[in-house]
């Protein structure tokens, strides 16, 4: 015999209430990892929350040749011509800005939590 159906539609709403006080409190989890497209000199998104030992990709969609350089700590992606890829793997928590090496005013950040 199947619940009545007040008793289904209020244990519904509890259900979407509380992953909405979830969402809205900032309690739900980061993604493990991510992409971010290079696209009309632009990184979208240009400001990425991860968890921590997420990777993510960079994809490079415009027609010229981009770069990932990080801020310190340091590093950087070769020169990725269209349609390539760079990922890098976040072991760390932490705030990393970066920005691209042929276009500096390109810029992003990653959070890893």
């Amino acid at each position: 015999m199947s619940p009545p159906v007040s008793r289904t539609r209020s244990k519904l709403a509890g259900i979407l209430i509380a992953g909405l006080a979830m969402t809205i409190g900032g309690a739900a989890w980061p993604d493990a990892g991510g992409r971010i497209s290079i696209d009309g000199f632009a990184f979208a998104p240009s400001v990425l929350t991860i968890r921590k030992g997420g990777a993510i990709t960079w994809a490079n969609h415009d027609a010229v040749a981009h770069s990932v350089v990080f801020g310190p700590p340091g590093g950087r992606s070769p020169s990725l011509g269209k349609g390539e890829t760079f990922s890098h793997q976040f072991d760390d928590a932490g705030t990393f800005a970066y920005t691209c090496g042929v276009h500096p005013y390109m810029h992003g950040q990653v959070t890893v939590q």
